[in-house]
């Protein structure tokens, strides 16, 4: 489960597109895994449907567009008078 946590906080902690193998390889060595159980934990959060494999003339892997990159602010409740 821990493996799963790091995977989608590498994903979401930037705002650009990153390819399976950066994230593989990071969490490999950040964690002492080997980078097939990164890759195997990736395609079961695509199974889960919390990443997604995306493909723009190479293969990068993303949150899906209802998942947040980053926490959003709750929306105001205060009314602006109308004229």
């Amino acid at each position: 489960m821990e493996l799963k946590k790091a995977i989608i906080k590498k994903v979401s902690g930037t705002r650009r597109r990153l390819q399976p193998e950066e994230v593989a390889e990071d969490i490999s060595g950040s964690l002492g895994i080997p980078p097939n159980e990164v890759k195997r934990a990736m395609n079961e959060l695509v199974l889960e449907g919390k990443l997604e494999f995306t493909f723009y003339g190479q293969s990068f892997v993303e949150l899906p567009l209802g998942m947040s990159r980053r926490k959003k602010s709750k929306p105001s409740s205060k009314r602006e008078p109308s004229a």
